[in-house]
């Protein structure tokens, strides 16, 4: 089970890496020039250091399990809450860049749902 959450971590960890370079191609290829365009910077900049915030805390909670750490927040509360809002803030970058005819080949939607739901499971489990 532990290697099954190493390695759903590991395949989160490289979508929200290959989130990134979109995020960063679309900001390096859209220059602000309006208000409009401000307010998808600043919220683009939002949910990517939240994607940064939930990948941090999920790393150390991944590591908990291995460490087999007593768990000293609810077994399925806080967790599952930053789990869920990863997953969530991933969806709405994905969608906003997509409307934004940024490339997103390299980006499996699939990949990142079949980590979220391996995550949560060994979050019930361990």
């Amino acid at each position: 089970m532990i290697f099954q959450a190493d390695t759903a971590f590991v395949t989160m960890a490289m979508q929200v890496n290959e989130l990134f370079d979109a995020a960063n191609e679309y900001a390096n290829a859209n220059p602000v020039l309006n208000r409009s365009s401000q307010i998808k910077m600043a919220d683009l900049r939002v949910a990517i250091a939240d994607i940064a915030k939930c990948m941090k805390f999920i790393a150390y909670l991944v590591e908990g399990w291995k460490r087999e750490d007593p768990r000293i927040i609810s077994r399925n509360g806080v967790e599952l809450h930053y789990l869920i809002e990863l997953r969530c803030t991933i969806d709405v970058t994905m969608i906003f860049l997509e409307r934004e005819n940024v490339d997103l080949l390299l980006f499996s939607h699939d990949a990142v749902a079949q980590a979220h739901s391996d995550l949560i499971r060994c979050n019930r489990l361990l």
